[in-house]
């Protein structure tokens, strides 16, 4: 018998991977202007862009999900 992936009414999920993602494409846009004023490189803002999408790919895809259970108030 096959279970349908259905997620109980008491389990939320986590924003984890959401502010992972966020944070990685500003890493990569630090990364690139730290390069840039402590070289002479000058990086296109297109292999910028493509950086942010790499970084952001990777980091969001190692960082695990997690759920937790939303817990009932008593009346």
């Amino acid at each position: 018998m096959q279970k349908d992936l259905i997620m109980s009414d008491k389990k939320i999920p986590g924003t984890r991977k959401l502010a992972v993602g966020s944070l990685a494409g500003a890493l990569a846009t630090i990364i690139v202007w730290v390069v840039e004023t402590t070289t002479t490189l000058e990086i296109p803002p297109q292999v910028t862009t493509a950086l942010g999408t790499v970084v952001t790919s990777l980091l969001v895809y190692i960082t695990p999900e997690y759920y937790y259970e939303e817990k009932e108030e008593n009346s």
